[in-house]
């Protein structure tokens, strides 16, 4: 759902005069609008290339057209239709891989594509409701879509000879670390010459022992529920795409936690480890892909509140793709691992110029650069 895929059935062009210019010029003004937002994504398969065929049509019509209107008109539709389609995202496959991928739609003479359809994709948020709140509509409807859109741009990396392609994946949740550190008791510590009272970090069980027992608090045990089977759909869906596509490095970063404010820098390492082994398991020692998890403190940002409402899942060191979720990586019920949580909102983040992005960008950039 964060993006439409489509393309445009083989015979269209067959018979250029039957073709319905005004609902023709309706799908190139749709596809367009998908575009400014970058919410297309045109699949071709080697029996069926969409662009290729438009130039070729535009090319046949050039030398028949001797005076005739009609044909005009055709050849100038063919040729906005190919400038335009030509902006969406590209996805060129085998006839084997294009019929794996699920389209949303076909143009052929007479369809349309849905005015709420549209509107719900440019507008860019979802529900579990349109999911059915099932997580395997999810991944398929919604995840395996932004693997589409990852494979568009490995392959537009590779046409274009760039660095375009998508190596990384960022995962930001300000109350992550808050959420699942096990705190005991009390501590004071000075901060900026004043002495403040925190709870006090305990660290001297993994989080694992909280799933099997939630004798130690019941809330606690609730959070890293949700953490964990939030990571892990992320994690589980990122591991099974192809070598030659799939990103090699995937970074989480939260806020540091209350319970860790003013420790030494020994217990703060020791929590990072705790976090990195619970959320990366068997990862953290892979050959090729990398894995990380760190504490970003608040007085690490020139820019006040800085962490507020960061909950974004960024594809790319150029923010090529972004969504935020209300509740971050909480997107599992943590009672029914196979449903959505309900409460569960995801915007799809297309506005450069917003507060968020413009951080996010900033952040990502100097840690690129240093």
């Amino acid at each position: 759902m964060p993006f439409i895929t489509y393309n445009v059935e083989k015979n269209l062009f067959d018979n250029l005069k039957k073709l319905n210019l005004v609902k023709f010029y309706k799908f190139i003004n749709d596809i367009e609008d998908l575009n400014i937002s970058n919410k297309a994504i045109l699949v071709e398969s080697e029996k069926n290339r969409t662009l290729k065929n438009l130039s070729i049509k535009s090319k046949e019509l050039g030398n028949k057209i001797m005076g005739s209107v009609k044909l005009t008109e055709i050849k100038i539709a063919l040729d906005e239709a190919y400038k335009v389609l030509g902006k969406s995202n590209l996805c060129e496959l085998s006839d084997q891989r294009t019929n794996k991928i699920k389209l949303d739609f076909v143009k052929n003479l007479d369809n349309e594509i849905d005015r709420k359809f549209k509107k719900k994709y440019i507008k860019g948020q979802f529900v579990p409701k349109d999911f059915d709140f099932e997580i395997e509509k999810f991944k398929e409807n919604f995840l395996e879509r932004i693997k589409y859109f990852i494979l568009s741009k490995s392959l537009e990396a590779e046409r274009n000879k760039t660095k375009n392609k998508i190596n990384k994946i960022y995962i930001f949740h300000k109350e992550l670390a808050k959420m699942a550190l096990p705190v005991h008791g009390k501590r004071t510590a000075e901060i900026k010459n004043r002495k403040k009272t925190y709870d006090k970090a305990y660290l001297e069980r993994d989080f694992e022992e909280y799933l099997k027992d939630e004798s130690f608090n019941f809330n606690l045990t609730k959070n890293i529920k949700k953490i964990k089977y939030g990571i892990d759909l992320i994690l589980n869906w990122w591991l099974k795409m192809p070598n030659s596509i799939m990103p090699t490095e995937l970074n989480i970063f939260s806020d540091l936690p209350p319970g860790l404010e003013g420790e030494n820098k020994s217990n703060i390492i020791k929590a990072r480890e705790m976090f990195n082994k619970f959320l990366f398991k068997h990862l953290l020692d892979h050959p090729k892909l990398k894995t990380n998890f760190e504490f970003v403190h608040r007085d690490t940002f020139d820019v006040y509140e800085w962490w507020t409402h960061k909950r974004h899942f960024v594809f790319g060191s150029e923010l090529q793709f972004v969504f935020s979720s209300q509740f971050g990586v909480e997107l599992v019920s943590e009672k029914l691992v196979e449903k959505l949580r309900p409460v569960t909102v995801i915007n799809v983040e297309d506005d450069k110029e917003d507060r968020h992005m413009l951080h996010l960008k900033s952040f990502i950039q100097k840690r690129t650069i240093s």
